[in-house]
């Protein structure tokens, strides 16, 4: 499900903004070792870019095995080599040299460190006397020294800088104590106190770096005798042992490590000789790892990563002066009756790959119907049960698998209807008959019949849709047995007619759908107007007018396909000739589709809908 948390950012210097995946995209790795000596190299490359890193600045002296942690304004290298006490810093979006910002309590080599976008949290290293299990932290805004935040369970080193978080959990895992260790602690993050024990990595490691999305942490290679390239993931939610989830491209440690909030990234480090590569993880799929970019030059010595998207948030929006909204993305896609003898409805998980399973049935034998959903609830919309067009509402509640219920009516019985709202309303249009151009409405906090909210600027049957928090379109479609190209948009808060909103630029085309994140709407396959299917991928930006733009190709040309979104992923699904495969895309990127598995009935026709749905559900 979806996760919205209110957040008081008064005394605090708050940047909001929604960018690339909460932020503007840039990542920033400082210091290292490249033989015979530390340097006080300090690199930028952007996360939305395949360029190679540039120059940002320098650390203050040349320095490896430091802690690092940003908030999106104000990044900290703490520690390091000698060891030393020192904290210096930059302002993430200035390129420039580091400068000083206080001390740590005591002099720390190879600290931990993490943040929960309010203060850096630093925890274990090598002190003077030996490994510590101090836990650190000093607020990003109070310029000077840190103070005492409680203690590790054991004390450790060398564990590369391997702190992750999603803002509210905070885990430190392996590093060296003694031996090599296994150890996962925990911490919450907004309340000082000693860590507790969360579980074990799935080997005794150190030299480890970590990424985070908003609800997993990731530990990347390391050394466990020899160099190893597992990646090991935890649910912060959860306690327990990391789990096993694939392999980085080769065995690399004491690299430098930032993300996205959808992929990990893994710069430079021993792989075993030492490398200048930039590595990404997709954190969403856990697909495997891909090639980036370079550093300005190969290093390892445990660098320091920084990321202006900050500690596993996805996304932020101002909601006034004092707070802000942080979002997590859903996870659960429905699939609706469609072209089968089998009328049920089907369910998978969003975020990893794995096929479609059961979650109940419809009331009637119905198919065709339209879907869509707030965070809680998803409704079908209108069909075909079983000889003639229903105006039938009927819903499920994501949270408890099992049948649907009785909900009310459209205005008129429509088959082949698609939806889009946000959390607060539902919209629902298909066209019937040619001269159709009716939209309806449901407020989801009514139970309760439709409500006409205005018209299409023509009548479309067998459209794509989608929406952000304000705004949802119609995409293409057809009037009659001719294909279409134009796009309509609709203001969900106030009802009224469409509004042209640009055309489809690969020309008109029926049966492309897809789903929508807060920024983006992306559609693919269908028929173009020569009766062809095509396999284009195309999105539109939602705030803005004008004509779709180019994405990538699905893994094969289909139509009569149903589409989804959990604000992260567009999922693509079955097809015509009953199809059993479905296609996902990331959002935020554009490139081809990647095989996401199977649902468990073939068919075409069917309609889907995600948490997700209505852009964002707040």
């Amino acid at each position: 499900m979806s996760i919205w948390k209110l957040v008081d950012v008064r005394g605090q210097k708050a940047n909001f903004d929604w960018g690339h995946n909460g932020g503007s995209g840039r990542c920033v790795v400082a210091g290292g070792y490249v033989s015979p000596a530390n340097v006080n190299t300090v690199d930028t490359f952007n996360l939305n870019s395949t360029a190679n890193a540039t120059d940002f600045g320098d650390l203050l002296a040349a320095n490896r095995e430091g802690g690092g942690a940003n908030n999106r304004t104000y990044a900290i290298f703490a520690g390091g080599v000698s060891p030393t006490t020192q904290m210096q810093y930059i302002t993430i979006h200035t390129e420039g040299n580091f400068a000083d910002f206080g001390d740590l309590t005591q002099a720390t080599k190879g600290p931990q460190g993490f943040s929960d976008n309010v203060k850096a949290i630093f925890g274990g290293g090598e002190g003077p006397s030996g490994d510590t299990n101090v836990i650190q932290s000093v607020f990003f805004t109070s310029f000077g020294n840190a103070t005492d935040f409680g203690d590790l369970t054991v004390a450790r080193d060398e564990c590369g800088d391997s702190g992750a978080t999603n803002g509210t959990r905070g885990i430190f895992a392996g590093g060296h104590a003694g031996g090599r260790s296994n150890v996962i602690d925990f911490i919450t993050n907004a309340t000082a106190g000693n860590a507790t024990d969360f579980g074990d990595l799935t080997a005794s490691k150190d030299g480890i770096k970590a990424s985070q999305s908003s609800i997993r942490g990731f530990i990347y290679g390391g050394s466990s005798g020899s160099n190893v390239s597992t990646i090991d993931m935890v649910n912060f939610a959860t306690t327990g042992n990391a789990t096993d989830v694939g392999d980085l491209d080769t065995v690399r440690n004491y690299g430098a490590s930032c993300d996205n909030s959808i992929l990990g990234y893994y710069a430079g480090g021993g792989n075993p000789s030492t490398t200048n590569a930039i590595t990404t993880f997709n954190m969403i799929s856990m697909a495997g790892v891909t090639d980036f970019a370079d550093l300005s030059q190969a290093r390892d010595g445990t660098m320091v990563g920084f990321c202006d998207s900050q500690a596993g948030i996805t996304g932020k929006f101002d909601v006034g002066r004092d707070s802000y909204l942080e979002y997590q993305a859903g996870t659960t896609a429905l699939l609706g009756p469609g072209d089968t003898s089998h009328f049920v409805i089907q369910t998978k998980n969003m975020i990893t790959t794995g096929n479609f399973v059961d979650f109940g049935d419809p009331i009637g034998i119905r198919r065709h119907s339209g879907m869509g959903a707030n965070k809680t609830t998803a409704a079908l919309l209108g069909g075909y049960d079983p000889s003639a067009y229903t105006n039938d509402i009927e819903t499920v509640i994501f949270s408890s698998k099992g049948n649907a219920a009785v909900w009310g009516d459209l205005t008129v019985a429509r088959n082949h209807s698609q939806a889009m709202g946000n959390s607060t309303r539902c919209l629902s249009h298909d066209a019937i008959a040619p001269s159709n151009v009716t939209v309806d409405y449901i407020t989801w906090a009514t139970k309760g019949d439709a409500v006409d909210f205005g018209d299409a600027s023509v009548s479309r049957s067998q459209c794509g849709s989608g929406s952000s928090t304000t705004r949802g379109y119609l995409y293409g479609g057809a009037t009659g047995p001719s294909e279409i190209a134009s796009i309509d948009y609709f203001t969900i808060g106030s009802t009224g007619n469409a509004t042209d909103f640009g055309d489809i630029s690969s020309g008109a085309q029926s049966n492309a759908q897809g789903g929508s994140s807060s920024t983006r709407g992306v559609h693919g396959g269908g028929y173009n107007s020569s009766d062809q299917l095509v396999n284009i991928i195309s999105y539109i930006t939602i705030a803005s007018t004008g004509d779709s733009t180019d994405f990538g190709d699905l893994t094969v040309a289909r139509s009569d396909h149903a589409g989804a979104s959990n604000g992260i992923r567009a999922g693509f699904f079955q097809g015509n000739g009953d199809q059993t495969t479905c296609d996902f895309v990331t959002i935020a990127t554009t490139g081809n589709a990647t095989d996401f598995g199977d649902t468990n009935i073939a068919g075409r026709n069917f309609r889907a809908t995600g948490e997700f749905h209505g852009g964002i559900n707040a």
